[in-house]
């Protein structure tokens, strides 16, 4: 699993705060949306499912989003790439925590088979 600085082209109030990154395999490849789905967990929304490369929300593969309509983004929240039956785990648990949506705490969030 690795983190790495992305540049957003949102200014304020013109983007859905969401949390997004992409899952890619010991090559480097997108991970096929058939093999693996983001599992979040949080205490204000609950667990939610994303496929990667999700077509309904126009990813390309191996990307995942979850979207906060209402702009609540804040809290802790718990990351796992999951198999799609949604039970069993294919990483560690990424922990992140939202406290401001600002340049500096922009990132995107690459799960990656080594």
């Amino acid at each position: 699993m690795v983190q790495q600085p992305q540049r957003d082209p949102c200014h304020a109030g013109t983007c859905v705060p969401a949390i997004k990154g992409d899952v890619l395999d010991a090559q480097g490849n997108p991970v096929d949306r058939y093999l693996v789905t983001i599992k979040i967990n949080s205490s204000a929304f609950g667990v939610q499912y994303c496929p990667v490369g999700d077509e309904s929300k126009m990813l390309q593969p191996g990307q995942f989003k979850f979207e906060s309509a209402d702009g609540r983004v804040f809290g802790d929240y718990t990351l796992t790439v999951v198999a799609n039956d949604r039970t069993t785990p294919l990483s560690q648990d990424y922990q992140l925590s939202m406290t401001a949506i600002t340049k500096a705490n922009q990132w995107g969030i690459v799960f990656r088979h080594k």
